[in-house]
């Protein structure tokens, strides 16, 4: 049995009945209800039985229910007292169920403590811990949770910016954006030059058999690969690697392979002007190619769809580096060649059938990748996402509509001679001109969330930072349990049949808004199941959350949660708040309990005891972790919570450091409670 849900009320009350999905539910919920206040009556005026009691768990590493950043290299279980160890204490799988490798389980901290090292690295994904220890009464209590391991992310990258209500990004990453539109340059330039310069050679070749000598404009490539050598280590600055740790991850171990591919490329470019070497000069572009496919692995489109996604943006960004780099560089020979107008012609014309085909695999790939990334309609006038991918769908349009243009003047042109050459110029240089913009709209893509990403959310949120604040409350028949962070609130969903980290195979699709006062929506993003998260920026103060959750076919609704800002951590006040209650004398507890805050409002009960009696049989007299304390108009409360059990305890205190009220969230149960003290005798 868990302890933690035992001794603070929700285990009594599991005593009730349990609801089924059937309808008539409402007799059925008064009957459980009279039952479970029944329960309370009976089990509160007992004796409290210290010797029987069983572990409660306290705390987690890695955190229940949150994603770390690094595969951790142990899993560790506190205990409010000391467990006995069985042969299988600790198993850890991943989400595909596999067992991953660990130590035998030790204990430490007095036995409080059980720990398991990891013998590998994690890969980034989900990860579930089922435990069974033996309590001191020698019964066997087990439970689980679940953490993910999330690896840093590049700034720039889709997920690491927030997003908006309706799932485009609020906010675009400019100095990552900008060193992004360096590297396709550098990308465009150095392939898209090669192509150009085999062009450009056969050209020559041909003038050469008329006995005419056109100059050599060797491709681009040395400079592209020195600004994309630059562009990278700035992303991997931005992105906040070290330099020895750029391979530690996944973002980080694909920006190290753009740096070293450019690298490469920069030093075969260097070794083909050396006399002899210059057969090098074909195949210095060649290293490049490893940028096209680290690009293809880091992609919005690659993370939704792995390898379909990989292998469209791969052809994507490949036509689409030809397509800008060639006719860079045509146009820089096509200067280099004034007079040659004949010859330039040829140029233009040989590029317009390579530019035919990439225009063709960029408008293909790029329908295809907006249909992925952007499957609704109004996501594409309604997201940043959206508006940004309509300007470029609008200068591509105008960048095709130049290239048409020329190419027809092109055409007549070589039929006609000489007397068209000028308006070719302008239109190729409008269409530069163009392209140059695409990729500018293309780099500030990398930096939104496609709303298909949004609406996917992350595996689990990152762990709190600082001092965290829980508070909780039931929306109907749903158990909402929030926990507010810096610059973060995560909201947890769970129904009768679930927990708060479980993701049963009927889970309930859960819904949930969020408004803040004076009306502000927040912009929730998912982030597994019954889970919601959403960049917030806490002011001092109070904060009112008003929500409303629905995990249909339960009945769920509007409820309501202040957030008093901002917490402070209080171990030695929860020390205080025992030693006081312990001191208390016989006490009346007003005590409502209800699994259902629209048709139950719960019995009410005078339930008369000690202090002793009381703090004895609450799961926080082992003590807990993290307890903070926030001041607010009613007064002082000391908050904490009981991640892994999905429990979270407010307590209002007074100037004695008496409990004087107390909000006790378990999953499915909402338990209130109010202290009626005897006056002191007078004196």
């Amino acid at each position: 049995m868990d302890r933690a849900a035992g001794r603070c009320g929700a285990d009594r009350l599991a005593s009730g009945p349990r609801r089924g999905r059937g309808g008539g539910r409402g007799w059925f919920l008064r009957l459980g209800g009279t039952v479970a206040a029944l329960a309370v009556v009976g089990l509160v005026v007992l004796p409290a039985p210290p010797a029987a009691a069983h572990p409660t768990l306290r705390a987690t590493s890695p955190a229940a229910g949150y994603a770390v950043a690094e595969s951790p290299r142990e899993v560790t279980l506190d205990f409010g007292e000391p467990v006995g160890l069985l042969d299988d204490s600790l198993r850890l799988t991943s989400s595909t169920d596999t067992q991953v490798s660990t130590s035998p389980p030790v204990l430490s901290q007095e036995g409080r403590r059980l720990s398991v090292g990891i013998a590998d690295e994690l890969a980034a994904g989900a990860y579930r811990v089922a435990w069974q220890v033996r309590a001191q009464d020698g019964d066997l209590v087990s439970g689980g949770f679940s953490f993910a391991v999330s690896p840093p992310l590049v700034a720039g990258t889709s997920t690491a910016a927030p997003v908006d209500a309706t799932g485009g990004s609020a906010g675009l990453d400019v100095p990552a954006a900008a060193l992004r539109w360096l590297l396709f340059a550098a990308l465009a330039l150095g392939l898209g030059g090669a192509a150009g310069a085999v062009l450009v050679g056969r050209i020559r070749r041909e003038a050469a058999g008329t006995g005419i000598a056109l100059a050599a404009v060797p491709a681009p490539v040395p400079a592209a690969a020195a600004v994309g050598v630059l562009a990278t280590v700035g992303l991997i600055v931005v992105g906040g690697y070290y330099l020895v740790d750029v391979f530690g991850s996944r973002p980080g171990a694909l920006l190290g392979v753009e740096a070293a591919a450019f690298a490469v490329a920069l030093g075969v470019a260097a070794a083909a002007r050396m006399p002899g070497w210059d057969r090098l000069r074909t195949a210095a572009a060649m290293p490049l190619l490893a940028v096209v496919a680290a690009e293809a692995l880091r992609t919005h489109v690659a993370a939704q769809h792995p390898l379909a996604g990989g292998v469209l943006t791969a052809v994507h960004l490949l036509a689409a580096a030809l397509w800008v780099g060639a006719l860079a560089h045509v146009l820089r020979v096509a200067v280099r060649w004034r007079g040659r107008s004949g010859w330039t012609r040829l140029l233009m014309a040989d590029y317009g059938r390579l530019a035919v085909w990439s225009v063709m695999l960029v408008i293909v790939t790029g329908i295809v990748q907006s249909i992925l990334l952007v499957p609704d309609l109004a996501e594409l006038f309604g997201t940043g996402y959206g508006r940004v991918l309509l300007a470029k769908l609008a200068v591509v349009t105008v960048v095709i509509g130049c290239a048409v243009l020329a190419r027809r003047r092109i055409h007549r042109g070589l039929r006609t001679g000489p007397a068209q050459r000028k308006p070719v110029g302008r239109a190729v240089r409008v269409e530069i001109v163009a392209l140059a913009g695409v990729l500018a709209l293309t780099s500030a893509l990398t930096s939104l969330t496609p709303p298909a990403q949004a609406a996917a959310g992350v595996a689990l949120p990152p762990p709190p930072v600082g001092p965290a604040l829980p508070v909780g409350t039931l929306a109907g028949q749903v158990t909402v349990a929030a926990m507010a962070s810096v610059g973060r609130l995560v909201v947890r969903l769970s129904t009768p049949l679930d927990g708060p980290y479980d993701d049963p195979p009927e889970s309930p699709p859960y819904r949930l808004s969020v408004r803040t006062t004076p009306g502000a929506e927040l912009a929730l993003v998912p982030c597994g199941t019954g889970c919601f998260t959403a960049p917030v920026d806490w002011r001092p103060g109070t904060t009112t959350l008003d929500l409303d959750a629905t995990a249909p076919p339960w009945s769920g609704g509007p409820a309501r949660l202040d957030v008093i800002w901002p917490p402070r951590p209080a171990p030695e006040r929860l020390d205080r708040v025992l030693a006081a209650m312990r001191e208390v004398g016989p006490f009346t507890l007003i005590e409502t309990v209800t699994s259902d805050t629209r048709t139950d409002p719960g019995i009410v009960r005078d339930l008369p005891m000690t202090g002793a009696d009381f703090i004895a049989r609450e799961p926080y007299v082992e003590g807990v972790a993290d307890p903070v304390a926030v001041s607010g108009p009613d007064g002082d409360q000391l908050a904490f919570a009981f991640p892994a059990n999905g429990i979270s305890t407010q307590l209002w205190l007074d100037d004695r450091d008496r409990i004087t009220r107390q909000v006790l969230v378990s999953p499915n149960h909402l338990i209130t409670r109010t202290f009626r003290y005897l006056p002191p005798a007078p004196t």
